[in-house]
């Protein structure tokens, strides 16, 4: 897990000085961590198009 997302050194202030419960500590973490954009794509298109992958910006809601 800290290969793919490292605690940073803001990260580690919001843990100093965050909440002391520990699920609303998680909670904001996750808040602060999350993308705030998701992206979708279809990979296959018709043969007949020009371009062999659709893809869209989704803001997080």
């Amino acid at each position: 897990m800290q290969r793919e997302t490292p605690l940073t050194l803001t990260d580690l202030a919001v843990i100093a000085e965050g909440p002391k419960d520990v699920l609303a500590l998680a909670a904001l973490l996750i808040a602060i961590k999350q993308p705030r954009w998701l992206m979708g794509w279809r990979d296959i298109c018709r043969s007949s198009d020009e371009r062999t992958l659709i893809a869209s910006v989704i803001p997080r809601a």
